[in-house]
């Protein structure tokens, strides 16, 4: 029979190994990992998301606010497609740098693009869910 010390022990590894698992499986996890490891992220950084990309997201949120006092399903279509694009041009510019064979070498460039990247992708988010109380009507 194990000690109880032992059984802790035993617990917290299978606690860590659980942890390590779930972080290493999502993408955004990951990166947001990463990048606090690497002090990239964290909250004596400013974590500000780009300008033009704010300018570029203004055209979101005015058709959110638009929607939300005349719905319009074809905004909505139009909405969700756009969103979809930027999302997948974001994601193939930093495709490479995510890559688990190239992450240990990334320079503070690639690391910095990474940030920008996750930081744009949870804004992004907000939009979708946003979006989604729209498509659920």
């Amino acid at each position: 029979m194990e000690s109880e010390d032992k059984k802790a022990e035993i617990l917290q590894l299978s606690s860590q190994n659980n942890e390590a698992f779930k972080i290493l499986s999502d993408e955004d996890l990951r990166m947001k990992y990463i990048l606090e490891s690497e002090n990239i992220l964290n909250d004596k950084n400013k974590n500000e998301i780009p300008p033009d990309f704010l300018m570029e997201m203004m055209e979101f949120n005015e058709n959110l606010m638009e929607m939300e006092f005349d719905f319009s399903a074809e905004i909505l279509e139009s909405s969700i497609s756009s969103l979809q694009d930027i999302e997948n041009q974001l994601s193939s510019e930093v495709k490479n740098v995510l890559s688990q064979d190239t992450i240990k070498e990334a320079t503070e460039a690639e690391l910095l693009s990474i940030k920008n990247y996750y930081l744009k992708k949870r804004y992004i988010l907000r939009i979708h869910e946003k979006l989604s109380t729209f498509a659920s009507r």
